[in-house]
């Protein structure tokens, strides 16, 4: 007898939570070649990242760190120490791929892993500043930007264009990059999802749009340190300044 209750219904799906693995991974020629374990150990430590943030694993640079020891791993992989060491190795930027960097803290002391960007090119770089501008220029300059590096393949420009911009909050309305959303993580870590969702509904009672949602997000907070003279985690008040077009 087959029971209703196993199937899925409507957003039943949104309950779970799930970790996130980068199809570049996949697509990409630089990594595609790499063992299946070590696609899945990248993603996991992506989301140990969350942790850092709330305990402030930050160095003095400002770059973000985890800790994952070598017993952790082979738990959750459920594989032998021998084969742990083949992973790291395969993702490491010393003899691997370079998405992870290993920083020795001396006997005793679990590494510091960097977890690294998977994509890191100069394609990449030109697309980061031209994103700064005005969005639909932006786009125009980077289009023509990718005809006139013809070296660069189909998969490379995929991945690039497909980390523009996300959408977020309740409405799915506003839009931020993935470092934009990493930047809200680490200077608003207690309520960086109530901004979003602030802004969220904000814009989709007012209909007003803006040049860049994060750029806004920041401007209010400025405003209520102004009017309260409080410390950057202020209460905010939401009046409609920010970059505002129409």
């Amino acid at each position: 007898m087959e029971y209703e209750d196993k199937y899925h219904y409507l957003q039943e799906s949104e309950q779970y939570s799930f970790y996130r693995i980068p199809k570049a991974l996949f697509e990409n020629d630089r990594y595609r070649d790499i063992s299946t374990d070590s696609k899945l150990l990248y993603g996991l430590m992506l989301d140990r990242m969350d942790l850092s943030i709330k305990n402030s694993w930050v160095d003095e640079k400002g770059r973000v760190y985890i800790f994952f020891t070598v017993k952790g791993i082979m738990d959750i992989l459920k594989c032998s120490n021998r084969k742990v060491a083949k992973i790291l190795s395969e993702l490491d930027t010393e003899k691997g791929v370079g998405l992870i960097k290993r920083v020795r803290q001396g006997q005793g002391n679990p590494d510091r892993i960097y977890v690294m960007k998977f994509i890191q090119n100069h394609h990449f770089k030109k697309c980061k500043i031209v994103i700064s501008a005005n969005e639909e220029k932006s786009l125009q300059e980077m289009k023509k930007g990718h005809t006139n590096h013809t070296n660069i393949n189909q998969t490379d420009k995929n991945d690039t264009e497909s980390i523009i911009k996300h959408t977020f909050g309740e409405q799915k309305n506003v839009l931020l990059t993935d470092d934009e959303y990493r930047k809200l993580r680490i200077q608003f870590p207690n309520d960086y999802k109530e901004r979003i969702e602030n802004l969220s509904d904000y814009l989709a009672a007012t209909g007003k749009r803006y040049k860049s949602h994060y750029a806004t997000i920041r401007m209010w907070n400025r405003m209520d340190q102004k009017k309260n003279n409080r410390p950057a985690a202020a209460k905010k008040n939401y009046t409609g300044a920010g970059n505002e077009s129409i």
